[in-house]
């Protein structure tokens, strides 16, 4: 706990204090504890490759890179000790059997170099965007090695996780960053160049000035409603989702309502709070973000 290798560090930028370029935040878990760096946040890291902040719920995920068998993601929680080198992944690393377990904090997420899916992982961030919205409140990251790239839907309640196999990038995977609006980009390092997942519902929608879709009230309570106007051709679907990216609500009709009647849904048996809605009205779509009230 004396050198700064192997941590989540938190540092104030804003100041500088004697030698350092940097000042120690007061509310970092070991100030004041001897031997003990005051810039560790977390502990018991290989090697964090990359680390985020999801921006709705403040949450620090980090993907960390295994040594030879195995690559994880993390949630870290101040103070924390993740188990490095005791273990690699959920498994004994050294010693190789019997290791201590004891207050060390399992990773969200793991998985094996043998299985094919990778050897490095890269971290990713909690996507709050609009192009993606099926990935809305998941944790998308990838593995730098085969390109592949998954989402983690993550229960705080439970604290389990699913994750989801999306597809196989055609490069390697350095880093994934996120917009001031939430979108997500990817660098690639083999192409050096910064791309991004397209919905393919997204890219098939575009942009039609003479068509308006409107979605009231906002926020919403018991009913939700939604109005397009400028165009009476083709199916008319939409799709609503949680902050954890599940669907919650799909409805798909044939030819849309006619011009001044709104098509409107119950939402009485949803919890209040943040939701995702997709709505596609011919080839004019729309994504957007709703809040539910009690």
């Amino acid at each position: 706990m004396n050198t700064l290798l192997g941590k989540i560090l938190r540092i104030d930028v804003r100041q500088a204090i004697a030698a350092n370029p940097y000042a120690i935040p007061p509310g970092n878990p070991f100030v004041g504890r001897e031997n003990v760096r005051p810039e560790i946040f977390a502990y018991g890291l290989r090697n964090p490759w990359k680390i985020s902040i999801d921006r709705l719920t403040g949450q620090i995920w980090a993907g960390d890179v295994g040594q030879n068998l195995r690559e994880e993601i993390d949630l870290i929680v101040r103070g924390a000790n993740y188990g490095w080198r005791f273990r690699e992944g959920r498994v004994c690393f050294n010693p190789a059997a019997d290791c201590p377990t004891e207050g060390l904090i399992d990773p969200v997420w793991d998985y094996t170099h043998a299985s094919g899916d990778g050897r490095s992982v890269t971290g990713g961030i909690v996507y709050r965007g609009e192009l993606l919205p099926s990935l809305y409140g998941k944790y998308v990251y990838g593995d730098f090695a085969s390109g592949n790239i998954w989402a983690i839907t993550y229960d705080t309640t439970s604290r389990t996780a699913t994750n989801q196999f999306l597809l196989r990038f055609p490069g390697n995977i350095s880093a994934f960053g996120e917009a001031q609006n939430g979108e997500m980009y990817i660098c690639n390092y083999i192409t050096s160049r910064i791309q991004q997942l397209r919905d393919p519902l997204v890219t098939a929608a575009e942009p039609n000035a003479s068509v308006s879709i409107r979605v009231f009230p906002n926020p919403a309570n018991d009913r939700l409603s939604m109005e397009v106007t400028g165009t009476k051709t083709g199916p008319f679907a939409m799709r609503l989702y949680d902050v954890q990216g599940r669907l919650v609500r799909s409805v798909r009709q044939e030819r849309l309502p006619a011009t001044g009647q709104p098509f409107t849904f119950d939402t009485g048996d949803l919890p209040p709070g943040l939701y995702v809605y997709r709505l596609d009205a011919g080839r004019v779509g729309q994504s957007g973000k709703v809040q539910i009230v009690r």
